[in-house]
């Protein structure tokens, strides 16, 4: 409550944030949009028959289940982001860019994320329009029908995109971060809707209370564990002596330290795992083939169900994925060695650690024992919704799993940033009224 009255009090901070709650609405209205020439049905069913897929339909707001204007929305930025975050590792240029040393490469950057979300949503859009044109996605498969749709959709990811850096320049918070939890609880109406009629609806009083009282106790536990993931690090201790600034060395000592969070690639490792698995099945789809026990294997809509056990070792390499990607994307955006040599010119170093390469092989150590915790951790979130639709039929699912991950870090990363608004605002009005030092 004191926080909602600081935010009320501060006048300028209090209205950014209704024009993002407005901007966020305007969004979800256009997400109402129909677009023409396609069957709005066509997907549901796509979507019901591979649970894997859901993500990507909860992150773009239901946009691919109804099939409006805004049915990519913010993914192929998100695409984008991450495909590019990857060449950095290949091309020293990308990385070099990457790292935004000042306001102008930041710029450069952003707008460079900016158009290739929009290259990989006319990819995206084209795609879908022909792989799936003849096959019922479209009304009729003409060639203008192909361009309409490509062209709106393209758009639209593309507005959405700029609409998030708007925000995030200009308002409050990480817009396109916004944006993508917006798109996810605006599921949450919906997939209520959908637990209600598989779990509660025809059944006796007791049962129907029983589901609900275990589903809520699921769900909470989820977020909780969830919060708990996100926050969790080590901080590893650096004594700095003798630091250098400028032409002068001030002799003392001073400790600093490294934070390594137990989940450094967020939900990442599990956008990758899911991507591989849907990625030979969409292919499948397009090219009309039927599927065989390798695509069962890989279609999560399989997975745990009772009456044919075996395909759920799928659920297995899955698994295996999420360790791998958390391994390897927390091995490109986190490099010990320049970590130590940063220590090591700074005069630093970490007791009983020597500096240079011990430092680095000592990091690399730590990074792999949290990332085998947080990776295990990531992998319970990821396959609860899995063995509840295994087990229940359920096929929308966005209470659980990768949303709750997105959902989680969006709102404890916007509520420390308003937090620290809030307070910035609370001194300076302090130290007006000359009241900051007389406590």
């Amino acid at each position: 409550m004191k926080t909602l009255k600081l935010i009320w009090k501060n006048k300028d901070l209090r209205n950014k944030l209704l024009i993002v709650i407005a901007i966020l609405f305007g969004i979800r209205i256009l997400s109402g949009i129909p677009t023409p020439g396609v069957n709005r049905n066509y997907f549901k069913l796509l979507l019901a028959q591979n649970s894997t897929l859901n993500f990507f339909n909860a992150i773009s707001g239901n946009g691919l289940s109804s099939l409006s204007i805004m049915a990519l929305s913010i993914t192929p930025y998100i695409t984008a982001s991450i495909i590019i975050q990857l060449l950095g590792v290949i091309f020293p240029q990308v990385k070099e860019l990457q790292q935004c040393k000042t306001k102008a490469d930041k710029r450069k950057y952003e707008w460079i994320l900016v158009f290739s979300g929009a290259g990989f949503a006319c990819l995206e859009s084209l795609t879908m329009a022909i792989g799936f044109g003849r096959k019922g996605l479209l009304t009729k498969y003409k060639w203008y029908y192909v361009l309409l749709i490509t062209v709106i959709w393209t758009i639209m990811a593309t507005l959405t995109s700029i609409i998030g850096k708007i925000i995030s320049v200009k308002l409050v918070g990480n817009g396109i971060s916004l944006i993508l939890v917006s798109n996810i609880l605006s599921s949450y109406p919906s997939d209520s809707a959908n637990i209600y009629e598989v779990l509660m609806k025809g059944k006796e009083t007791y049962i129907a209370g029983l589901h609900l009282f275990f589903l809520l106790i699921l769900i909470t536990a989820l977020f909780i564990f969830t919060v708990w993931l996100q926050d969790t690090e080590k901080k590893i201790p650096v004594t700095y002596s003798g630091k250098l600034q400028g032409k002068s060395t001030f002799k003392g000592v001073s400790t600093n330290t490294i934070p390594i969070k137990l989940c450094p690639g967020g939900v990442v490792p599990i956008i990758f795992a899911s991507s591989l698995i849907s990625f030979p099945i969409l292919i499948a789809q397009i090219a009309g083939a039927k599927q065989n026990a390798v695509l069962k294997l890989l279609n999560s809509g399989y997975w745990f169900n009772t009456s044919k056990p075996w395909y759920t070792f799928g659920a297995l390499i899955y698994l295996v994925l999420i360790f791998a990607f958390s391994y390897f994307y927390t091995e490109i955006t986190m490099n010990p060695e320049e970590i130590a040599n940063n220590i090591k010119k700074s005069g630093g170093n970490i007791a009983g650690i020597r500096a240079g390469s011990s430092t680095a092989e000592y990091l690399r150590k730590q990074m792999k024992y949290l990332i085998a915790i947080g990776s295990f951790c990531l992998c319970i979130i990821a396959i609860i919704p899995f063995i509840v639709s295994g087990l229940t039929s359920l096929s929308r699912l966005s209470f659980f799993g990768t949303s709750i991950i997105i959902t989680v870090s969006v709102i404890l990363e916007t509520k420390k940033l308003i937090l620290s608004k809030t307070q910035e605002n609370y001194y300076m009005n302090r130290v007006k009224k000359g009241g900051l030092f007389r406590g």
